[in-house]
């Protein structure tokens, strides 16, 4: 159980003979092993002060949740319209520390489901060009930028034109290629690198190795 800072809980067991079963305590601490609550004089009938920390598993022995403290209203307050389900709403209070972190996430919560949803850039299916002999796939989605990709050897390159420019096919198919044939040579110029270092890894050994049965 995780309670968020805040919470507030009443007694349904008393501690001690000078709690009363309704007393309302407010959640300061709490993880996975302790909970610290503090005696809320506003709406508790006894005037003791009083902080009690008992284990996670046993809160439920002596207390039970009864909400958040109400934040005091002022005049710019703005009201936060959102669905959602009751398994959002735990999960976003699991990960609340207070009242004023809960309200925070809720509003983040808002700005994504006010947000539409992106849509998936459409692609043609996969054409060999008649002359280049480049394979390539093309998206040309209405007032967005054209795209269009090129596979070169297992390597894909891709070209863009803004909206406002004039779109050229064979012209954006010759960048993306030369973008994919870029991939490659750079893959294969690190893999070459890479084995020349091994290489003169394994000949360092063998000429140490030689070296000191010489010095023997």
């Amino acid at each position: 159980m995780r309670l968020a800072k805040g919470t507030r809980a009443k007694i349904i067991h008393p501690f001690f003979n000078c709690d009363r079963i309704g007393d309302v305590f407010e959640v300061a601490e709490c993880n996975s092993e302790s909970i610290t609550l503090n005696r809320c004089y506003s709406d508790s009938r006894s005037c003791l002060q009083a902080s009690y920390t008992l284990p996670t598993d046993e809160f439920g022995v002596f207390f039970e949740i009864i909400g958040m403290e109400e934040p005091e209203k002022t005049s710019d307050d703005r009201v936060i319209t959102l669905s959602l389900s009751e398994d959002e709403l735990d999960a976003l209070w699991a990960k609340s520390t207070s009242f004023e972190h809960f309200k925070k996430k809720l509003k983040l919560a808002a700005k994504k489901k006010d947000k539409p949803p992106k849509g998936k850039r459409q692609w043609t299916p996969w054409t060999t060009h008649p002359l280049t002999g480049f394979t390539y796939s093309v998206s040309h989605p209405t007032g967005k930028s054209a795209k269009v990709k090129v596979e070169s050897c297992g390597f894909v390159g891709i070209a863009s034109c803004n909206p406002e420019d004039v779109w050229d096919l064979d012209l954006g198919i010759e960048l993306a290629a030369a973008r994919a044939e870029e991939k490659r040579a750079r893959f294969l110029a690190t893999k070459a690198a890479d084995n020349y270092l091994e290489k003169m890894d394994d000949l360092h050994f063998i000429m140490n190795r030689i070296y000191g049965r010489v010095g023997k």
